[in-house]
């Protein structure tokens, strides 16, 4: 019996069509919305659905590379207080990192996609790595005063 997986089931990702044992399909897999039987109808859909999702994929890894050649290589400034000793009060976080970029470049940019090479706790020039796509990376460097 062939079904198309909704879900992740024994290493099968959702979209994928498989023939599997019409017992483990009427008993597991359909009653647990797990799959739904393949017929062209819906064999048809999914592939409308892959090559819109792919579509999707090449225009934003488009405009990921946009951005980072915009924003490659770039210094963004941030601001924090510093004792008399030199010493910073706390850290700069990604959050603040981001804000800083959002705020230079006018852009909206995704905390999680900011990767530090090593924490910062005092003042200094230090590079950061946004993965903005799969394999569309930025390097911004941060002055901290």
């Amino acid at each position: 019996m062939k079904v198309f997986f909704l879900e992740t089931v024994n290493s099968n990702k959702p979209g994928t069509i498989l023939d599997v044992a019409p017992g483990f399909a009427r008993n597991y897999l359909i009653p647990y919305k797990k799959a739904i039987l393949a017929t062209k109808e819906v064999i048809n859909q999914a592939k409308s659905k892959l090559a819109a999702r792919s579509r999707r994929n090449v225009i934003e890894e488009g405009e990921a590379k946009n951005l980072a050649s915009m924003i490659d290589g770039q210094i963004v400034e941030v601001k924090v207080r510093i004792g008399a000793e030199g010493k910073m009060f706390g850290a700069v976080t990604t959050k603040d990192i981001v804000e800083a970029i959002n705020e230079k470049f006018n852009i909206t940019i995704d905390k999680k996609k900011l990767e530090l090479e090593e924490e910062i706790h005092n003042a200094g020039r230090f590079g950061c790595v946004l993965r903005l796509f799969h394999n569309v990376t930025a390097k911004i460097y941060v002055d901290v005063n």
